[in-house]
């Protein structure tokens, strides 16, 4: 069975909503399909950098993708 990971988006006053290009530790877990335990020990070390809002950990789309790339092993 997979999961289907939906992007954030952020509801604006007027009603409408546009995709928000920051993704919770929950939805960068499932998008990069690793735990969200993992996601959280590694994230100051070798992980995605995240932004803090507050007490929330954000993963910005840039980073994840930028991150994702410098995983890739040459053989």
């Amino acid at each position: 069975m997979s999961t289907l990971v939906q992007v954030g988006h952020v509801d604006h006053p007027s009603g409408a909503t546009s995709p928000s290009p920051y993704l919770t530790r929950r939805q960068t877990a499932a998008y990069l399909n690793v735990s969200e335990k993992w996601l959280a020990q590694s994230g100051r070390t070798s992980g995605p950098h995240f932004h803090k809002f507050g007490n929330h950990c954000r993963y910005h789309l840039d980073d994840i993708h930028q991150w994702a790339r410098q995983q890739r092993v040459k053989l």
